[in-house]
């Protein structure tokens, strides 16, 4: 009986103008949720229309040596992967347009750390069409040493820099945008 007393002595002592405007944090989890579905949705019409294009090539290609069809299997594979995930992550931001703010929050929070599987399979589609690309153009650069060496030295760079500048990059101002919205609600409280 002290423990329902002493709750509501708190309950009645705590202030109510500490907690967040609800019309402000809907706002901006509603304006958060749709930028990041408009991105999804650009994205996904891009590998498709990557994935078209690629088919359109290979469907008017002339029979090709092993490496040009390895590098095509490659490819697609990797197109493949990348639209399944765009495609997931859409299906995540629609469910995630059902919950309530607070269970979108704690999601949001939980998000930032538990993306291992993701990355890993990521990194596999990148590795894929990287390779693929390698393995497609090989007929064409094997001819001539010097196109060779440049080449795979490109492809190689491509893939450092994808890996060690983009993504992180791209990591950072999705953790900053994260960041920035979470501090938005909780100045909210504070007015």
């Amino acid at each position: 009986m002290d423990e329902l007393e002493n709750i509501k002595l708190i309950w009645k002592t705590e202030k109510a103008n500490a907690l967040p405007n609800s019309e402000v944090v809907k706002s901006l989890i509603k304006k958060y949720q749709s930028a990041k579905k408009r991105n999804l949705f650009l994205l996904i019409a891009l590998a498709l229309a990557c994935l078209i294009i690629f088919i359109w090539t290979i469907a008017f290609q002339t029979p090709s040596p092993w490496t040009t069809i390895l590098g095509e299997v490659l490819i697609f594979l990797g197109l493949i992967i990348t639209l399944s995930l765009k495609i997931l992550s859409l299906k995540n931001a629609t469910k995630n347009e059902q919950k309530t703010n607070r269970q979108f929050l704690e999601d949001l929070k939980k998000s930032t750390g538990n993306q291992s599987q993701i990355k890993l399979i990521q990194r596999a589609g990148v590795l894929m069409l990287s390779v693929g690309f390698g393995f497609y153009i090989y007929k064409i650069v094997s001819n001539d040493l010097t196109k060779l060496v440049l080449t795979y030295a490109g492809i190689v760079l491509y893939v450092i820099f994808i890996y060690f500048v983009f993504r992180p990059l791209v990591m950072k101002k999705t953790e900053q945008r994260i960041n920035r919205l979470l501090e938005k609600i909780d100045n909210s409280e504070e007015k």
